[in-house]
């Protein structure tokens, strides 16, 4: 099982090195922090999210399309996992990539699986633009209290969580 894990992280290390999103930062402090420009994103309720509120935290935000069924899956698991490290300075804020045109839809879905995170969408892109111009899905930047790129995360499926709740804590420490 282990060897079964250790392939497929490598695997997805070779994805994330031929698709030129390569992690920065990683956890083990290997590189150093990409300085990240703040950024404002409109969430499904009409609030405004800025990057600069959230120095201080650890702040992921998870490119999602409503139509991707890992992404939905993936939102509903973070859901706890924001709701278990909150105290620790986590934040969770999922930014759909499908445009502005789909608020109702992505609305309906949260509501639909009862996830309780702050949802918002990247209206003109220029977020999805600078961190995740692949449009890969589902896709997360992690970002240090300092407010700058730690790491980035590509995938999920079922046994993503435990490897990407662990990289958090790491992150919280």
């Amino acid at each position: 099982m282990e060897a079964m894990m250790r392939r497929r992280e490598a695997l997805a290390g070779l994805t994330l090195l031929a698709i030129g999103l390569a992690p920065i930062g990683c956890a083990a402090g290997s590189g150093g922090a990409l300085a990240a420009g703040d950024f404002t994103v409109e969430g499904t309720d009409g609030t405004e999210y800025h990057l600069s509120d959230y120095r201080g935290k650890v702040v992921m935000v998870v490119f999602f399309a409503s139509f991707d069924q890992r992404s939905r899956a993936l939102l509903v698991q973070l859901s706890d996992v924001q709701k278990r490290y909150a105290e620790r300075g986590l934040m969770v804020l999922p930014l759909a990539v499908d445009g502005p045109g789909t608020t109702a839809q992505v609305k309906q879905i949260a509501r639909s699986r009862n996830i309780d995170l702050p949802i918002a969408i990247d209206a003109d892109t220029s977020v999805v633009a600078h961190y995740n111009p692949k449009k890969i899905v589902p896709y997360a930047v992690f970002f240090g209290r300092d407010g700058k790129v730690i790491d980035r995360w590509l995938g999920h499926d079922r046994n993503d969580l435990k490897p990407l709740e662990e990289r958090i804590t790491t992150f919280l420490e």
